[in-house]
């Protein structure tokens, strides 16, 4: 067993039903979640206990932890959220062949990407390029 520190939001929105991966050296052992503590520890973290399927005797150094997390069906990469105001945002998207903005309703930021909770529907192509500088009249977009 191994023991991982959460934080409150972590720990919330952990998956319980699906296995958990560490990576160690280029090798990828997967692992199943068996607890998650009901409070948080004097450092405000919630411990996270683990079993792995191998022996990990050999792992006395840094490895990486990545444990599922529940998210909504729609994440993006963070840098294409671009504010409009300090509780709105919007992506680029591709419409008609035109560029247009939709504005966005933000969930949890995990790492570099973030959950978007409302304003796009499946289907819509998202613009993943800086397209700040864009000029229609000088350029057509095309989509790949």
């Amino acid at each position: 067993m191994v023991e991982v520190y959460v934080t409150a939001e972590e720990a919330q929105n952990l998956q319980m039903d699906r296995d958990a991966q560490i990576s160690y050296a280029d090798i990828v052992f997967t692992w199943t979640i068996l607890s998650v503590s009901s409070a948080a520890d004097k450092t405000t973290l919630y411990k996270v206990v683990v079993w792995f399927d191998h022996i990990l005797n050999q792992l006395w150094d840094v490895a990486s932890v990545s444990l599922p997390i529940r998210v909504s069906d729609m994440v993006l990469p963070l840098n294409v959220i671009i504010p409009l105001s300090p509780n709105q945002w919007f992506v680029w998207i591709l419409h008609n062949n035109e560029l247009k903005k939709q504005t966005v309703t933000l969930g949890h930021i995990w790492g570099s990407s973030v959950e978007i909770l409302s304003g796009l529907v499946s289907g819509m192509s998202v613009v993943t390029n800086d397209v700040s500088y864009f000029d229609p009249l000088k350029f057509t977009i095309k989509q790949k």
